[in-house]
């Protein structure tokens, strides 16, 4: 028999606060190494700082020194780097943001991966803007709770982002639809029961 257990939140970590009211603000948490083109997210960051939109980075991986030596060299002042921090706090920024990004290089093996982070995102009721195509968008697009790109359609999510800046009713509808989708499929106080009934 198969049972099928998504990575998923527990209760406690779900947001019940509203979506951020204050600057409009975009996150990256994770990984900057090899599975993620760093040249999309120096443009992402770039376009981002020269439309005066907010971008908190909580990088680590192979190139992420690269990474903080291109903001430096830019002077993107609107780009923020965080050291690694502990699950929570990382949560906490999430919570913080209007929209979260996540991207993977174009090859097929990822089209059947989720990202953890994705899945984090929703918990936290913050509306996705991603790169990714397979598992990762079919979840993405079926509950509404976001947007995906093509792999290397960097400049369109950027516009997207612009756009959900100056439209708070999206917003607050997309972000509704993370909850939900999480609540239904993911929540992990209720994915253990199907284990438990196969184990016993």
């Amino acid at each position: 028999p198969i049972v099928y257990l998504p990575n998923g939140p527990r209760l406690s970590e779900m947001v019940s606060t509203p979506l951020n009211d204050g600057p409009f603000r975009v996150v990256y948490p994770g990984n900057v190494g090899l599975a993620q083109d760093i040249e999309r997210l120096k443009l992402i960051a770039k376009l981002l700082d020269e439309k005066n939109i907010r971008m908190d980075i909580i990088g680590y991986g192979i190139k992420m020194p690269e990474f903080k030596q291109f903001i430096e060299e830019h002077s993107l002042n609107n780009v923020h780097l965080h050291e690694p921090t502990t699950r929570q706090k990382s949560l906490e920024l999430i919570k913080k943001s209007n929209v979260a990004i996540a991207f993977l290089n174009d090859e097929d093996v990822f089209a059947t991966v989720l990202p953890g982070k994705i899945i984090d995102y929703m918990s936290c009721k913050t509306p996705v803007i991603a790169g990714v195509k397979g598992v990762a968008a079919k979840v993405i697009l079926e509950n509404n709770a976001g947007y995906t790109f093509e792999y290397d359609d960097t400049e369109a999510m950027v516009a997207k982002i612009e756009e959900l800046k100056n439209n708070p009713a999206e917003q607050e509808k997309l972000s509704i639809n993370c909850k939900k989708v999480i609540e239904e499929q993911f929540l992990w106080e209720t994915n253990i029961v199907k284990l438990l009934k196969l184990i016993n």
